[in-house]
């Protein structure tokens, strides 16, 4: 079932929104324990989804480390 969030950027989306999931990867990236873990998945993003992606989700990423946004695995 679908709900209402809010992205780091305050604009409200619909839980199954592209926005929303890329968000909660981007959260699922900080999680990782080790800055290794982090660079390597991102790269294999980059490797299968396109060097485009990988940009993007780091950017997000980094957009919520420097928001004070930390990860919240409840909210995803």
């Amino acid at each position: 079932m679908s709900r209402q969030v809010e992205l780091l950027d305050g604009t409200v989306v619909d839980s199954a929104s592209d926005a929303w999931r890329a968000e909660c990867e981007a959260r699922a990236v900080l999680e990782m324990p080790t800055r290794r873990q982090r660079q390597e998945y991102l790269a294999n993003v980059g490797k299968r989804r396109g060097q485009g992606e990988q940009q993007r989700l780091e950017r997000i990423a980094l957009a919520l480390w420097d928001g004070g946004r930390r990860p919240d695995p409840g909210e995803c």
